[in-house]
């Protein structure tokens, strides 16, 4: 026997449905699809959507959760899903990833952000570096264009 951590979720669905002793057809009766339909889900030969996954546990009242292994923080919304609610999400930093409209997108890992930000932080002080460069140049090419204007000055009242 598989360990249901190993299980794919095509796996899973043939699984769960057949503890809530169900068959293919009636299984494919409650998600209003065909059998044949239902059946290439069960064979990994369909890709199932997030919405047709949601519906496939409404209809056993589950969750999705208790289909797929949800890593802490994953957040799973749709179109119906309010704006408000995923914003409180991200805000409150309970939401790294969402799964809106059968896409995944994800926030960067921990690890890739401090990468980032090292590079970011080096990039700044190269940038803030040329600047002092240059303001010294500009504060070099001010005092010698006085210097000028000085002895042309000079030059002219002689």
């Amino acid at each position: 026997m598989f360990n249901e951590d190993e299980l794919s979720l095509s796996e899973k669905i043939k699984k769960i449905r057949q503890n809530h002793q169900l068959s293919q057809a009636q299984m494919a009766d409650k998600m209003g699809m065909s059998e044949q339909s239902y059946g290439r889900w069960e064979r990994d030969d369909k890709r199932i959507t997030v919405l047709q996954l949601q519906k496939f546990a409404k209809k056993l009242n589950m969750k999705v959760s208790d289909i797929i292994d949800l890593p802490d923080g994953v957040l799973i919304c749709d179109n119906h899903t309010s704006e408000n609610s995923v914003e409180n999400s991200v805000q409150n930093g309970s939401a790294a990833f969402f799964i809106v409209n059968n896409y995944v997108h994800n926030t960067p890992a921990e690890s890739d952000l401090h990468i980032e930000n090292e590079r970011l932080r080096q990039l700044l002080a190269q940038k803030e570096q040329q600047l002092a460069d240059n303001e010294k140049w500009f504060a070099a090419q001010n005092q010698q264009i006085a210097l000028m204007t000085e002895l042309l000055e000079h030059l002219k009242n002689k």
